[in-house]
């Protein structure tokens, strides 16, 4: 069995365990990726949550049955990251990057506004998407030290 089946396989018995079946869905954007993965599941008020580090959309499982019940979740594979198109981030302005990530896949699903949740460098994205655009975040929630935090300021 290659790799991805393997994850498929592996995710779908976590779901089981957890007694959820989010939609696994990809966005074409017009972003730093084209193809972006996320997992979609509930219904409500529009919420998107990033991952940290090297992860995958499948990290925040054990909360997306609480969750769902009260929001319609996005949990997005960052570039790089689970099922999302690889990128190669040498060289990258992270912050424009982390911008242009979160407008281009809320815009490719049609998603005016929504809340952020983000865990380390999802919290990082997060924070750099809310300085730019206010408008489009509802609520911003950072789960644990956003990557990049320094003196308790972020670099963003």
């Amino acid at each position: 069995m290659d790799a991805i089946k393997t994850y498929k396989s592996t995710r779908q018995k976590l779901f089981e365990v957890e007694g959820i079946q989010p939609q696994s869905q990809f966005a074409v954007t017009n972003g730093p990726i084209e193809n972006v993965h996320y997992l979609k599941a509930g219904a409500g008020h529009p919420l998107i949550l990033l991952h940290g580090g090297g992860s995958h959309a499948g990290e925040w499982t054990n909360i997306i049955k609480p969750l769902s019940k009260h929001y319609q979740l996005y949990i997005v594979d960052r570039p790089g990251c689970g099922l999302s198109d690889t990128f190669d981030y040498r060289g990258v302005d992270l912050q424009k990057h982390a911008v242009a990530f979160i407008q281009s896949f809320m815009d490719s699903i049609g998603l005016e506004k929504a809340g952020v949740v983000g865990q380390s460098m999802g919290g990082y994205f997060s924070i750099c998407f809310a300085l730019q655009y206010p408008e489009r975040v509802s609520e911003l929630l950072l789960i644990g030290a956003p990557a990049g935090m320094t003196a308790g300021f972020p670099i963003c």
